[in-house]
């Protein structure tokens, strides 16, 4: 946890991704645990089976704790509240990579991208003790996480972005142009996806599948990747980019587009640095992570002076 006034790191631990809910954080890696916010105190810990490395980022609702793993294909629901095992499951088989991706927890559902013999699916459980509710095949979407919104499921894949049926898996729409494996943004209306070309695109859709809008990433040279979820805030999209041919370093940029029409307000050049997470947006301020270190940038309460921290 990284203080937002000043920057100074208030606790610090080992752990995998963190998700914060009620003052208490929940994340993942050769575990499960729950951390008290303020302190870094464990409140629970549950121990994972022999070998299984989970993915970072848990799904949590006010019952449970939902984990899958990243090699192992396994998917776990825990008691929120202390951390005891509901019921674990296997799915999928013969890949070296399992389930990357965060699994969507939604009232009664599961939903996780499951490999399954080098095929590609999504497989919804009854939260409450596993059992199957319905299965799909889709493309490679690989990181990609659903993503829910008027009981449509949308995610993201290596050809398309779908749209979903939640309660019985049935196609509403697969678009059919070229993509990437980030999770797709949804807000007032509009789908947010991004495209791992040469340009970095980032597009914003109507549910329909109409495109409103196109961001073509400007005047930087080489293969430069969206690897994240858009994050929207105060009419503003931030996201971050890794570039492995840009002046034959790795490094990233970090841009800043206008929600509306996708018009190009602002990016900084992060040298010599992969730029793999997620932005963080808070009191005005945007966060974002590095192989290196942490870099703040302010950017006011409202449409004010773009600067660096």
């Amino acid at each position: 946890e990284v203080d937002v006034g000043p920057g100074d790191g208030t606790w610090k631990t080992g752990y995998g991704g963190p998700h914060y809910e009620n003052g208490i954080i929940y994340n993942a890696f050769n575990n499960i645990y729950a951390l008290n916010a303020s302190t870094g105190e464990q409140i629970w810990n549950y121990t994972s089976p022999s070998g299984v490395l989970f993915s970072q980022n848990v799904a949590l609702d006010e019952r449970y704790v939902v984990a899958v793993s990243y090699h192992s294909h396994i998917v776990i629901v825990l008691n929120k509240t202390n951390g005891e095992q509901i019921w674990n499951k296997t799915v999928g088989i013969g890949s070296n990579l399992g389930i990357a991706a965060e699994p969507l927890l939604y009232e009664d559902y599961i939903v996780v991208a499951v490999i399954n013999g080098g095929n590609y699916s999504l497989d919804a459980f009854n939260v409450t003790n596993g059992s199957v509710i319905w299965n799909r095949s889709v493309d490679n979407f690989w990181d990609g996480s659903p993503i829910l919104y008027d009981n449509r499921i949308y995610i993201q894949g290596s050809n398309s972005w779908h749209s979903i049926w939640l309660n019985n898996g049935t196609t509403i729409l697969d678009t059919g142009y070229s993509s990437n494996t980030a999770t797709v943004s949804i807000h007032n209306g509009l789908i947010f996806t991004s495209s791992d070309d040469s340009n970095a695109n980032l597009y914003a859709y109507y549910t329909n599948g109409t495109l409103k809008w196109h961001f073509v990433k400007p005047g930087v040279a080489g293969w430069d990747k969206v690897y994240n979820q858009p994050v929207i805030s105060n009419g503003l999209i931030f996201f971050n980019t890794m570039c492995k041919t840009c002046d034959s370093s790795d490094e990233g940029y970090f841009y800043v587009v206008n929600e509306t029409d996708g018009s190009f307000i602002w990016k900084y050049h992060v040298e010599s640095e992969d730029v793999f997470g997620y932005t963080s947006v808070a009191q005005g301020n945007a966060y974002i992570m590095s192989d290196n270190g942490v870099y703040a940038f302010d950017f006011g309460l409202g449409s004010g002076n773009y600067t660096l921290i």
